[in-house]
């Protein structure tokens, strides 16, 4: 009797047991939430940073809004922990859609209430990469000719330089730039990189950025191609913005 009896304390102990844990992390106030994932950022293993974002995705829309609300003018540059998670809740969710929708509602909603300018462009990315729209600016190679044409013009001493490229997720893009590098002014050698979530997602998919030495002359002569790539920037938000409306409606 005693025995039976012993067995079921036990039995009746870890079952009283796993329940609560649950229940504690289920009754874990959105607010809480968000602190505790922030205070882990930026995450030191695959396994850590997934079981945060999971936090964050099980708990959305209200975890998003309140992940957004936290977001600081640029300029005072505190924004390290809160652009880390934002970009990575994205990640997350194109892994797991079925938190998509409730995630993607908390982006929408948090963009109406955010008056900063930098702010804004972070959430429109996440919510474009959310949607998988591909705006056409970023297709057909637009951005490598007209860098390499400008690196014809400015380069000096092309042989004796290592030069870099930058980009976000157009592989493509820069395999051909590259080809037209070496067409006329051919480099010692070229490194390439991708640029980060953090980064890449305030450049937007599509990003090209070269980097050489040039011309000293060139700060006297560059209006006309800053011209043309905040132009390109504009049309590029503009197709964004566009995109974005449609699928609303």
């Amino acid at each position: 009797m005693r025995k039976t009896l012993y067995i079921i304390l036990s039995a009746l102990a870890f079952v009283m047991a796993q329940p609560t844990f649950a229940q504690d992390e289920r009754q874990r106030k959105p607010e809480t939430v968000v602190q505790d994932v922030l205070a882990q950022m930026p995450a030191q293993t695959a396994a850590d940073f997934d079981r945060e974002m999971g936090y964050l995705a099980q708990g959305a829309p209200q975890t998003i809004k309140l992940l957004v609300g936290m977001l600081q003018p640029a300029e005072k540059a505190q924004n390290a922990h809160v652009e880390y998670a934002v970009s990575g809740i994205t990640n997350y969710v194109n892994a797991n859609p079925q938190y998509k929708k409730a995630v993607l509602e908390g982006f929408e909603v948090s963009l109406a209430g955010t008056p900063d300018k930098t702010a804004r462009e972070l959430i429109e990315t996440q919510i474009r990469l959310l949607k998988a729209v591909q705006p056409n600016v970023f297709t057909a190679h637009e951005g490598a000719a007209p860098y390499a044409e400008q690196y014809d013009k400015l380069v000096r001493n092309a042989d004796q330089q290592t030069i870099g490229i930058a980009h976000a997720d157009c592989q493509e893009d820069v395999d051909y730039l590259i080809s037209l590098l070496r067409a006329n002014h051919p480099p010692k050698d070229i490194l390439t990189v991708m640029y980060e979530p953090v980064t890449g997602s305030h450049v937007g998919p599509g990003t090209l950025a070269l980097f050489f030495l040039g011309d000293e002359a060139f700060r006297g002569q560059n209006d006309s191609l800053l011209g043309a790539i905040s132009q390109k920037v504009d049309e590029s938000r503009e197709t964004i913005m566009g995109a974005l409306k449609r699928e609303r409606k």
